[in-house]
Protein backbone atom coordinates (compact mmCIF):
# COMPACT_ATOMS: atom_id res chain seq x y z
CA UNK A 1 0.00 0.00 0.00
CA UNK A 2 1.32 3.39 -0.98
CA UNK A 3 -0.07 6.53 0.55
CA UNK A 4 0.53 9.88 -1.08
CA UNK A 5 1.14 13.12 0.77
CA UNK A 6 -2.57 13.91 0.62
CA UNK A 7 -3.13 10.76 2.68
CA UNK A 8 -5.26 8.90 0.14
CA UNK A 9 -4.06 5.36 -0.72
CA UNK A 10 -3.15 5.07 -4.36
CA UNK A 11 -2.06 1.44 -4.55
CA UNK A 12 -2.76 -1.72 -2.62
CA UNK A 13 -0.68 -4.85 -3.12
CA UNK A 14 -2.54 -8.15 -3.37
CA UNK A 15 -0.28 -10.46 -1.41
CA UNK A 16 2.18 -8.56 0.78
CA UNK A 17 4.02 -10.39 3.55
CA UNK A 18 3.82 -9.85 7.29
CA UNK A 19 0.46 -10.20 8.99
CA UNK A 20 -1.17 -13.62 8.94
CA UNK A 21 -4.87 -13.91 8.36
CA UNK A 22 -6.74 -15.91 10.97
CA UNK A 23 -10.20 -17.35 10.49
CA UNK A 24 -11.28 -15.91 13.82
CA UNK A 25 -9.28 -12.73 14.13
CA UNK A 26 -9.31 -9.55 12.11
CA UNK A 27 -10.96 -11.16 9.16
CA UNK A 28 -14.68 -10.65 8.74
CA UNK A 29 -14.58 -9.36 5.16
CA UNK A 30 -11.34 -11.17 4.27
CA UNK A 31 -10.08 -7.82 2.97
CA UNK A 32 -7.58 -6.50 5.47
CA UNK A 33 -4.54 -8.53 4.53
CA UNK A 34 -3.47 -5.89 1.95
CA UNK A 35 -2.80 -3.57 4.89
CA UNK A 36 0.64 -5.05 5.21
CA UNK A 37 3.64 -2.97 4.37
CA UNK A 38 6.42 -5.43 5.15
CA UNK A 39 9.05 -3.49 7.07
CA UNK A 40 8.12 -0.16 5.52
CA UNK A 41 6.35 2.49 7.55
CA UNK A 42 3.81 4.97 6.32
CA UNK A 43 3.98 8.52 7.65
CA UNK A 44 1.31 11.11 7.28
CA UNK A 45 1.28 14.79 8.14
CA UNK A 46 3.86 17.51 8.66
CA UNK A 47 7.55 16.92 9.43
CA UNK A 48 8.50 16.39 13.06
CA UNK A 49 11.42 18.12 14.67
CA UNK A 50 14.57 16.32 15.66
CA UNK A 51 16.26 13.14 14.56
CA UNK A 52 14.42 9.98 13.58
CA UNK A 53 17.28 7.76 14.72
CA UNK A 54 16.73 5.89 17.97
CA UNK A 55 19.78 5.50 20.17
CA UNK A 56 20.12 2.58 22.61
CA UNK A 57 18.87 4.73 25.50
CA UNK A 58 15.85 5.83 23.43
CA UNK A 59 14.15 2.45 23.42
CA UNK A 60 11.02 1.07 24.99
CA UNK A 61 10.78 -2.48 26.23
CA UNK A 62 7.40 -4.18 26.03
CA UNK A 63 7.00 -7.29 28.15
CA UNK A 64 4.27 -9.58 26.86
CA UNK A 65 2.85 -12.76 28.33
CA UNK A 66 0.79 -14.63 25.71
CA UNK A 67 -0.42 -17.07 28.36
CA UNK A 68 -2.24 -14.29 30.24
CA UNK A 69 -5.23 -13.83 27.98
CA UNK A 70 -8.11 -11.44 28.37
CA UNK A 71 -11.36 -10.94 26.49
CA UNK A 72 -11.54 -10.94 22.72
CA UNK A 73 -12.11 -7.70 20.84
CA UNK A 74 -15.72 -7.93 19.58
CA UNK A 75 -15.98 -8.49 15.85
CA UNK A 76 -18.27 -5.43 15.64
CA UNK A 77 -16.22 -3.20 17.96
CA UNK A 78 -15.27 -0.64 15.29
CA UNK A 79 -18.37 1.31 14.33
CA UNK A 80 -19.41 4.43 12.48
CA UNK A 81 -22.33 6.83 12.85
CA UNK A 82 -24.40 7.37 9.78
CA UNK A 83 -26.79 10.31 9.46
CA UNK A 84 -29.78 9.48 7.31
CA UNK A 85 -30.15 13.02 5.91
CA UNK A 86 -26.41 13.66 5.45
CA UNK A 87 -25.51 10.31 3.88
CA UNK A 88 -27.42 10.90 0.68
CA UNK A 89 -27.64 8.48 -2.22
CA UNK A 90 -25.53 10.88 -4.27
CA UNK A 91 -22.45 10.87 -2.03
CA UNK A 92 -22.61 7.09 -1.62
CA UNK A 93 -22.72 6.75 -5.39
CA UNK A 94 -20.02 9.32 -6.26
CA UNK A 95 -17.87 9.58 -3.12
CA UNK A 96 -16.69 6.00 -2.75
CA UNK A 97 -18.18 5.91 0.77
CA UNK A 98 -18.82 2.16 0.87
CA UNK A 99 -15.29 1.45 -0.32
CA UNK A 100 -13.81 3.71 2.37
CA UNK A 101 -15.90 2.04 5.09
CA UNK A 102 -14.75 -1.36 3.88
CA UNK A 103 -11.14 -0.23 3.69
CA UNK A 104 -11.28 1.14 7.24
CA UNK A 105 -12.68 -2.13 8.58
CA UNK A 106 -15.90 -0.65 9.93
CA UNK A 107 -17.97 -3.50 11.37
CA UNK A 108 -20.96 -1.66 12.87
CA UNK A 109 -23.16 1.10 11.42
CA UNK A 110 -25.42 3.25 13.60
CA UNK A 111 -28.70 4.54 12.13
CA UNK A 112 -30.50 6.92 11.78
CA UNK A 113 -27.76 8.86 13.57
CA UNK A 114 -27.37 10.85 16.77
CA UNK A 115 -29.74 13.62 17.77
CA UNK A 116 -31.79 13.08 14.61
CA UNK A 117 -33.00 9.82 16.21
CA UNK A 118 -35.18 11.84 18.61
CA UNK A 119 -37.13 13.28 15.64
CA UNK A 120 -37.08 10.32 13.23
CA UNK A 121 -40.06 8.31 12.03
CA UNK A 122 -38.75 5.33 10.14
CA UNK A 123 -41.53 5.10 7.55
CA UNK A 124 -40.98 8.77 6.62
CA UNK A 125 -37.22 9.01 5.91
CA UNK A 126 -37.67 11.93 3.50
CA UNK A 127 -38.21 14.40 6.35
CA UNK A 128 -35.37 16.81 7.10
CA UNK A 129 -33.06 15.92 9.96
CA UNK A 130 -34.03 17.47 13.34
CA UNK A 131 -37.62 17.93 12.22
CA UNK A 132 -40.50 15.94 13.73
CA UNK A 133 -43.34 14.88 11.44
CA UNK A 134 -45.62 14.85 14.48
CA UNK A 135 -45.06 18.56 15.12
CA UNK A 136 -47.61 21.13 13.99
CA UNK A 137 -47.24 21.49 10.20
CA UNK A 138 -47.06 25.25 10.74
CA UNK A 139 -43.46 24.80 12.01
CA UNK A 140 -42.35 22.33 9.34
CA UNK A 141 -39.37 23.36 7.24
CA UNK A 142 -37.23 24.82 10.01
CA UNK A 143 -35.41 22.84 12.68
CA UNK A 144 -36.16 24.20 16.14
CA UNK A 145 -33.35 26.49 17.27
CA UNK A 146 -31.36 25.90 14.08
CA UNK A 147 -33.46 27.00 11.14
CA UNK A 148 -32.70 25.51 7.73
CA UNK A 149 -29.22 24.42 8.72
CA UNK A 150 -29.12 21.24 6.65
CA UNK A 151 -27.03 21.41 3.51
CA UNK A 152 -29.47 18.79 2.21
CA UNK A 153 -32.63 20.72 3.19
CA UNK A 154 -35.82 19.68 1.40
CA UNK A 155 -39.10 21.69 1.36
CA UNK A 156 -41.86 20.02 3.43
CA UNK A 157 -44.07 19.58 0.37
CA UNK A 158 -41.36 17.30 -1.09
CA UNK A 159 -40.80 15.12 1.97
CA UNK A 160 -43.11 12.31 0.90
CA UNK A 161 -41.35 11.84 -2.43
CA UNK A 162 -37.81 12.58 -1.24
CA UNK A 163 -35.54 9.64 -2.11
CA UNK A 164 -32.22 11.40 -1.50
CA UNK A 165 -32.01 10.48 2.17
CA UNK A 166 -31.07 7.03 3.44
CA UNK A 167 -34.14 4.91 4.15
CA UNK A 168 -33.99 1.79 6.29
CA UNK A 169 -33.86 -0.71 3.44
CA UNK A 170 -30.91 1.09 1.85
CA UNK A 171 -29.21 1.20 5.26
CA UNK A 172 -29.66 -2.55 5.69
CA UNK A 173 -28.34 -3.14 2.19
CA UNK A 174 -25.20 -1.20 3.17
CA UNK A 175 -24.80 -3.26 6.35
CA UNK A 176 -25.18 -6.50 4.44
CA UNK A 177 -22.75 -5.46 1.71
CA UNK A 178 -20.12 -4.50 4.31
CA UNK A 179 -20.79 -7.36 6.73
CA UNK A 180 -21.50 -4.70 9.37
CA UNK A 181 -23.61 -5.06 12.50
CA UNK A 182 -26.74 -2.87 12.39
CA UNK A 183 -27.23 -0.59 15.42
CA UNK A 184 -30.64 1.05 15.16
CA UNK A 185 -32.23 3.85 17.19
CA UNK A 186 -35.85 4.12 18.32
CA UNK A 187 -37.52 7.50 18.76
CA UNK A 188 -38.98 7.71 22.28
CA UNK A 189 -39.09 11.50 22.27
CA UNK A 190 -41.95 12.18 19.86
CA UNK A 191 -44.38 10.05 21.84
CA UNK A 192 -43.39 11.76 25.08
CA UNK A 193 -43.51 15.24 23.61
CA UNK A 194 -46.89 14.83 21.94
CA UNK A 195 -48.50 12.60 24.60
CA UNK A 196 -48.64 9.78 22.05
CA UNK A 197 -46.68 7.04 23.76
CA UNK A 198 -48.97 4.29 22.44
CA UNK A 199 -48.42 5.53 18.90
CA UNK A 200 -44.68 5.74 19.47
CA UNK A 201 -44.53 2.22 20.87
CA UNK A 202 -46.65 0.90 18.00
CA UNK A 203 -44.24 2.57 15.55
CA UNK A 204 -41.27 0.92 17.27
CA UNK A 205 -42.84 -2.56 17.34
CA UNK A 206 -43.88 -2.13 13.70
CA UNK A 207 -40.22 -1.52 12.85
CA UNK A 208 -39.03 -4.66 14.65
CA UNK A 209 -41.77 -6.72 12.99
CA UNK A 210 -40.74 -5.33 9.63
CA UNK A 211 -37.19 -6.54 10.28
CA UNK A 212 -38.51 -10.00 11.11
CA UNK A 213 -40.65 -10.11 7.97
CA UNK A 214 -37.73 -9.03 5.75
CA UNK A 215 -35.25 -11.37 7.41
CA UNK A 216 -33.12 -8.48 8.71
CA UNK A 217 -31.00 -9.54 11.66
CA UNK A 218 -30.96 -6.48 13.93
CA UNK A 219 -29.82 -7.29 17.45
CA UNK A 220 -28.79 -3.89 18.85
CA UNK A 221 -31.46 -1.20 19.38
CA UNK A 222 -30.77 2.03 21.23
CA UNK A 223 -33.64 3.72 23.04
CA UNK A 224 -33.37 7.29 21.77
CA UNK A 225 -30.14 9.28 21.65
CA UNK A 226 -29.41 11.78 24.44
CA UNK A 227 -32.72 12.41 26.22
CA UNK A 228 -30.92 14.54 28.85
CA UNK A 229 -29.66 16.96 26.19
CA UNK A 230 -31.23 20.44 26.19
CA UNK A 231 -31.12 20.35 22.38
CA UNK A 232 -33.09 17.09 22.13
CA UNK A 233 -36.60 16.97 20.70
CA UNK A 234 -37.75 16.92 24.32
CA UNK A 235 -35.44 17.01 27.34
CA UNK A 236 -36.33 14.23 29.76
CA UNK A 237 -35.67 13.92 33.46
CA UNK A 238 -34.27 10.64 34.77
CA UNK A 239 -37.78 9.58 35.80
CA UNK A 240 -39.22 10.52 32.39
CA UNK A 241 -36.63 8.39 30.62
CA UNK A 242 -37.08 5.51 33.06
CA UNK A 243 -40.82 5.45 32.34
CA UNK A 244 -40.24 5.38 28.59
CA UNK A 245 -37.56 2.68 28.84
CA UNK A 246 -39.78 0.42 30.92
CA UNK A 247 -42.81 0.77 28.63
CA UNK A 248 -40.85 0.29 25.42
CA UNK A 249 -38.41 -2.23 26.87
CA UNK A 250 -41.00 -4.56 28.35
CA UNK A 251 -43.09 -4.60 25.18
CA UNK A 252 -40.07 -5.16 22.95
CA UNK A 253 -38.53 -7.88 25.10
CA UNK A 254 -41.87 -9.70 25.37
CA UNK A 255 -42.14 -10.06 21.61
CA UNK A 256 -38.43 -9.97 20.69
CA UNK A 257 -36.50 -11.42 23.66
CA UNK A 258 -33.32 -11.85 21.62
CA UNK A 259 -32.70 -8.14 21.01
CA UNK A 260 -30.21 -6.12 23.04
CA UNK A 261 -31.38 -2.72 24.29
CA UNK A 262 -29.04 0.24 24.82
CA UNK A 263 -29.77 3.32 26.95
CA UNK A 264 -27.95 6.63 27.38
CA UNK A 265 -28.97 7.94 30.82
CA UNK A 266 -26.30 10.56 31.50
CA UNK A 267 -23.86 12.82 29.67
CA UNK A 268 -20.13 12.24 29.99
CA UNK A 269 -20.05 15.22 32.37
CA UNK A 270 -22.76 13.66 34.56
CA UNK A 271 -21.68 10.03 34.44
CA UNK A 272 -19.53 10.50 37.54
CA UNK A 273 -22.67 10.88 39.66
CA UNK A 274 -22.42 7.20 40.55
CA UNK A 275 -25.40 7.15 42.90
CA UNK A 276 -27.62 8.63 40.20
CA UNK A 277 -26.40 6.08 37.66
CA UNK A 278 -26.83 3.24 40.13
CA UNK A 279 -30.43 4.27 40.86
CA UNK A 280 -31.16 4.51 37.14
CA UNK A 281 -29.83 1.03 36.44
CA UNK A 282 -31.65 -0.42 39.45
CA UNK A 283 -34.92 0.90 37.99
CA UNK A 284 -34.35 -0.21 34.37
CA UNK A 285 -31.85 -3.07 34.51
CA UNK A 286 -34.42 -5.82 33.90
CA UNK A 287 -34.87 -4.65 30.30
CA UNK A 288 -31.52 -2.95 29.59
CA UNK A 289 -28.47 -4.73 28.18
CA UNK A 290 -26.01 -1.86 27.69
CA UNK A 291 -25.33 1.57 29.16
CA UNK A 292 -24.13 3.96 26.49
CA UNK A 293 -21.75 6.85 27.16
CA UNK A 294 -20.85 9.51 24.57
CA UNK A 295 -17.31 10.87 24.70
CA UNK A 296 -16.01 14.01 22.99
CA UNK A 297 -12.53 14.59 24.30
CA UNK A 298 -11.99 18.10 25.68
CA UNK A 299 -15.04 19.61 24.01
CA UNK A 300 -14.57 23.37 23.91
CA UNK A 301 -10.84 23.34 24.66
CA UNK A 302 -9.18 20.50 22.72
CA UNK A 303 -5.58 21.22 21.80
CA UNK A 304 -2.37 19.40 21.00
CA UNK A 305 -0.81 20.70 24.22
CA UNK A 306 -3.61 19.20 26.32
CA UNK A 307 -3.22 15.84 24.60
CA UNK A 308 0.54 15.74 25.03
CA UNK A 309 0.29 16.79 28.70
CA UNK A 310 -1.66 13.69 29.81
CA UNK A 311 -0.68 10.06 29.25
CA UNK A 312 -2.94 8.24 29.49
CA UNK A 313 -5.45 10.77 28.22
CA UNK A 314 -8.48 11.55 30.37
CA UNK A 315 -12.23 11.90 29.83
CA UNK A 316 -12.23 15.65 30.29
CA UNK A 317 -14.33 18.37 28.69
CA UNK A 318 -15.43 21.93 29.43
CA UNK A 319 -18.43 20.81 31.51
CA UNK A 320 -16.98 17.99 33.57
CA UNK A 321 -16.10 18.68 37.23
CA UNK A 322 -12.34 18.40 37.72
CA UNK A 323 -12.82 16.03 40.65
CA UNK A 324 -14.52 13.51 38.35
CA UNK A 325 -11.89 13.51 35.60
CA UNK A 326 -10.14 10.17 35.09
CA UNK A 327 -9.06 7.97 32.21
CA UNK A 328 -11.72 6.57 29.89
CA UNK A 329 -10.62 3.10 30.94
CA UNK A 330 -11.18 3.80 34.64
CA UNK A 331 -14.45 5.65 34.11
CA UNK A 332 -15.96 2.84 32.08
CA UNK A 333 -14.85 0.38 34.77
CA UNK A 334 -16.76 2.46 37.31
CA UNK A 335 -19.84 2.40 35.09
CA UNK A 336 -19.66 -1.39 35.26
CA UNK A 337 -19.21 -1.23 39.03
CA UNK A 338 -22.31 0.95 39.38
CA UNK A 339 -24.32 -1.55 37.32
CA UNK A 340 -23.09 -4.37 39.56
CA UNK A 341 -24.03 -2.48 42.72
CA UNK A 342 -27.48 -1.95 41.23
CA UNK A 343 -27.85 -5.72 40.92
CA UNK A 344 -27.11 -6.00 37.19
CA UNK A 345 -23.45 -7.03 36.76
CA UNK A 346 -24.13 -8.36 33.26
CA UNK A 347 -24.92 -4.96 31.74
CA UNK A 348 -22.25 -3.97 29.25
CA UNK A 349 -21.01 -0.64 27.94
CA UNK A 350 -21.18 0.92 24.48
CA UNK A 351 -19.78 4.21 23.21
CA UNK A 352 -22.11 4.99 20.33
CA UNK A 353 -20.69 8.48 19.84
CA UNK A 354 -17.09 9.56 20.31
CA UNK A 355 -14.53 11.86 18.76
CA UNK A 356 -12.28 14.81 19.48
CA UNK A 357 -14.42 17.61 20.84
CA UNK A 358 -14.34 20.84 18.83
CA UNK A 359 -12.17 23.66 20.18
CA UNK A 360 -10.59 26.81 18.85
CA UNK A 361 -7.35 24.91 18.09
CA UNK A 362 -8.83 21.64 16.85
CA UNK A 363 -9.96 23.22 13.59
CA UNK A 364 -6.30 23.52 12.63
CA UNK A 365 -5.19 20.04 13.73
CA UNK A 366 -3.14 18.22 11.10
CA UNK A 367 -5.20 15.17 10.07
CA UNK A 368 -2.47 12.87 11.38
CA UNK A 369 -2.70 14.45 14.85
CA UNK A 370 -6.45 13.82 14.89
CA UNK A 371 -5.78 10.17 14.02
CA UNK A 372 -3.29 9.82 16.91
CA UNK A 373 -5.71 11.29 19.45
CA UNK A 374 -8.49 9.06 18.18
CA UNK A 375 -6.15 6.06 18.35
CA UNK A 376 -5.48 6.64 22.04
CA UNK A 377 -9.20 6.84 22.73
CA UNK A 378 -9.77 3.56 20.90
CA UNK A 379 -6.96 1.87 22.83
CA UNK A 380 -8.65 2.79 26.10
CA UNK A 381 -12.04 1.62 24.84
CA UNK A 382 -10.48 -1.75 23.99
CA UNK A 383 -8.93 -1.94 27.45
CA UNK A 384 -12.32 -1.13 28.98
CA UNK A 385 -14.04 -3.93 27.01
CA UNK A 386 -16.44 -1.63 25.20
CA UNK A 387 -18.85 -3.66 23.05
CA UNK A 388 -19.25 -1.16 20.18
CA UNK A 389 -17.54 2.20 19.62
CA UNK A 390 -19.06 4.30 16.82
CA UNK A 391 -17.15 7.35 15.64
CA UNK A 392 -19.32 10.43 15.11
CA UNK A 393 -19.84 11.20 12.26
CA UNK A 394 -19.09 9.66 8.89
CA UNK A 395 -20.08 12.89 7.13
CA UNK A 396 -21.73 16.02 8.60
CA UNK A 397 -22.85 18.74 6.21
CA UNK A 398 -24.52 21.91 7.44
CA UNK A 399 -25.07 25.34 5.94
CA UNK A 400 -22.53 27.68 7.62
CA UNK A 401 -24.58 30.71 6.59
CA UNK A 402 -27.44 29.42 8.75
CA UNK A 403 -25.56 27.62 11.53
CA UNK A 404 -22.05 29.11 11.70
CA UNK A 405 -21.34 27.43 15.04
CA UNK A 406 -21.91 23.91 13.73
CA UNK A 407 -19.10 21.74 14.99
CA UNK A 408 -16.80 19.91 12.60
CA UNK A 409 -15.32 16.56 13.54
CA UNK A 410 -12.46 14.54 11.99
CA UNK A 411 -13.62 11.37 10.27
CA UNK A 412 -12.27 8.63 8.02
CA UNK A 413 -13.09 10.77 4.98
CA UNK A 414 -13.04 14.50 4.38
CA UNK A 415 -16.25 16.40 5.00
CA UNK A 416 -16.89 17.27 1.36
CA UNK A 417 -16.16 16.12 -2.18
CA UNK A 418 -14.20 14.14 -3.18
CA UNK A 419 -14.52 12.57 0.32
CA UNK A 420 -10.86 11.56 0.35
CA UNK A 421 -9.63 9.08 2.94
CA UNK A 422 -7.86 10.62 5.89
CA UNK A 423 -5.12 9.32 8.21
CA UNK A 424 -7.95 8.30 10.55
CA UNK A 425 -9.08 5.86 7.88
CA UNK A 426 -5.68 4.18 7.93
CA UNK A 427 -5.65 4.16 11.74
CA UNK A 428 -9.02 2.40 11.78
CA UNK A 429 -7.69 -0.11 9.26
CA UNK A 430 -4.85 -1.03 11.59
CA UNK A 431 -7.15 -1.43 14.59
CA UNK A 432 -9.64 -3.47 12.57
CA UNK A 433 -7.07 -6.25 12.15
CA UNK A 434 -7.59 -7.06 15.85
CA UNK A 435 -11.28 -7.97 15.63
CA UNK A 436 -11.79 -11.32 17.34
CA UNK A 437 -8.28 -11.38 18.80
CA UNK A 438 -7.75 -11.90 22.52
CA UNK A 439 -5.92 -9.26 24.49
CA UNK A 440 -2.83 -10.58 26.23
CA UNK A 441 -0.74 -9.01 28.96
CA UNK A 442 1.57 -6.23 27.76
CA UNK A 443 3.54 -3.83 29.95
CA UNK A 444 5.64 -1.04 28.44
CA UNK A 445 8.69 0.33 30.23
CA UNK A 446 7.65 3.91 29.46
CA UNK A 447 4.35 5.57 30.39
CA UNK A 448 4.50 7.80 27.30
CA UNK A 449 4.57 4.75 25.01
CA UNK A 450 1.38 2.81 25.86
CA UNK A 451 0.99 -0.55 24.15
CA UNK A 452 -1.63 -3.27 23.80
CA UNK A 453 -0.96 -6.83 22.65
CA UNK A 454 -3.31 -9.32 21.01
CA UNK A 455 -3.27 -12.96 19.94
CA UNK A 456 -5.53 -14.68 17.42
CA UNK A 457 -7.35 -17.66 18.97
CA UNK A 458 -6.08 -19.99 16.24
CA UNK A 459 -2.66 -18.50 15.57
CA UNK A 460 0.68 -17.68 17.15
CA UNK A 461 1.31 -14.30 15.61
CA UNK A 462 1.34 -11.59 18.25
CA UNK A 463 0.00 -8.19 17.23
CA UNK A 464 0.65 -4.94 19.05
CA UNK A 465 -0.69 -1.41 18.98
CA UNK A 466 1.99 1.04 20.08
CA UNK A 467 1.40 4.76 20.63
CA UNK A 468 4.60 6.77 20.92
CA UNK A 469 3.64 10.07 22.56
CA UNK A 470 7.24 10.97 23.27
CA UNK A 471 9.11 13.59 21.19
CA UNK A 472 11.84 11.12 20.17
CA UNK A 473 11.93 7.96 18.11
CA UNK A 474 11.81 4.76 20.14
CA UNK A 475 13.25 1.37 19.32
CA UNK A 476 10.71 -1.25 20.33
CA UNK A 477 12.17 -4.21 22.20
CA UNK A 478 9.68 -7.02 22.66
CA UNK A 479 10.22 -9.71 25.28
CA UNK A 480 8.28 -12.63 26.73
CA UNK A 481 8.76 -14.53 30.02
CA UNK A 482 11.98 -16.55 30.16
CA UNK A 483 12.86 -15.49 26.66
CA UNK A 484 15.13 -13.14 24.86
CA UNK A 485 14.09 -10.53 22.39
CA UNK A 486 11.33 -11.36 19.94
CA UNK A 487 11.86 -10.23 16.32
CA UNK A 488 9.13 -7.87 15.19
CA UNK A 489 7.84 -6.42 11.95
CA UNK A 490 6.51 -2.88 11.76
CA UNK A 491 3.36 -3.27 9.68
CA UNK A 492 2.21 0.34 9.48
CA UNK A 493 2.60 3.71 11.17
CA UNK A 494 0.73 6.99 11.25
CA UNK A 495 2.96 9.81 12.42
CA UNK A 496 3.56 13.52 12.39
CA UNK A 497 6.84 12.65 10.69
CA UNK A 498 7.31 12.10 6.97
CA UNK A 499 10.53 10.11 6.79
CA UNK A 500 10.90 6.36 6.85
CA UNK A 501 11.82 5.00 10.27
CA UNK A 502 15.17 3.14 10.26
CA UNK A 503 15.60 -0.19 11.99
CA UNK A 504 18.56 -1.45 13.97
CA UNK A 505 20.37 -4.63 12.97
CA UNK A 506 21.32 -7.41 15.33
CA UNK A 507 24.78 -7.60 16.86
CA UNK A 508 25.87 -10.09 14.22
CA UNK A 509 24.42 -8.01 11.41
CA UNK A 510 21.93 -10.74 10.56
CA UNK A 511 18.89 -8.50 10.34
CA UNK A 512 16.52 -6.35 12.34
CA UNK A 513 16.47 -7.00 16.06
CA UNK A 514 13.66 -4.50 16.44
CA UNK A 515 11.92 -1.62 14.80
CA UNK A 516 11.95 2.06 15.48
CA UNK A 517 8.68 3.91 15.91
CA UNK A 518 8.93 7.64 15.17
CA UNK A 519 8.02 10.38 17.61
CA UNK A 520 4.32 11.10 17.96
CA UNK A 521 3.18 8.00 16.11
CA UNK A 522 0.74 5.11 16.21
CA UNK A 523 1.92 1.75 14.94
CA UNK A 524 0.78 -1.79 14.28
CA UNK A 525 3.48 -4.37 14.96
CA UNK A 526 3.53 -8.14 14.41
CA UNK A 527 5.74 -10.87 15.91
CA UNK A 528 5.95 -14.61 15.40
CA UNK A 529 6.02 -16.20 18.84
CA UNK A 530 7.65 -19.31 17.39
CA UNK A 531 10.70 -17.19 16.65
CA UNK A 532 11.40 -16.18 20.24
CA UNK A 533 15.15 -15.89 20.64
CA UNK A 534 16.49 -17.79 23.65
CA UNK A 535 17.90 -15.62 26.40
CA UNK A 536 21.64 -15.18 25.84
CA UNK A 537 21.38 -15.87 22.10
CA UNK A 538 23.53 -14.14 19.52
CA UNK A 539 20.81 -11.75 18.43
CA UNK A 540 19.88 -10.34 21.80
Amino acid sequence: MNISTNSRPVAVHDNPPGLRESAACGRGHGWWTPLLLGTAAVFLGSPARGSQVATPDASVEIAVDPDRKGDAVPAHFLGMNLSYFNDTAEIWRTGGIAESLRYAGIRALRYPGGQETSFFHWRSPGVNGYEDLWDDPKVWGSAVGRGRFQATWVPPQDWAGNKRFMDFDRYMACCQALGAEPVVGLNLSSGRKHHRREDGLAEALDWLRYCKQRGYQVTYWYLDNEPWNVEANITMSDQDYIEEILDYGRAIKKEFPQVRLIVNPLSSAQIGDWTRLENFVRATGDVVDFVDVHYYWEWGRSSRARWEARTPMESSDQWKPAAQVMTYRDEIARVRDACARAGHPGIGVTVLEWNIGPGKDSWQFPPALSALIQAEMLMQFIEARVEIACLWPLVWRSNPAVWPGAARFPSIVTGGPPFSRTPSCNMFRMVSSLAGCNRVSAVASRTDVPALAFLPPNGRQLRLLVLNKSPVARRVVLRAPESGEIPIVLIGTISLATEKAPSRTGADGSGPAGQVVPPMSFSLIAAELAEIRPAGGANR
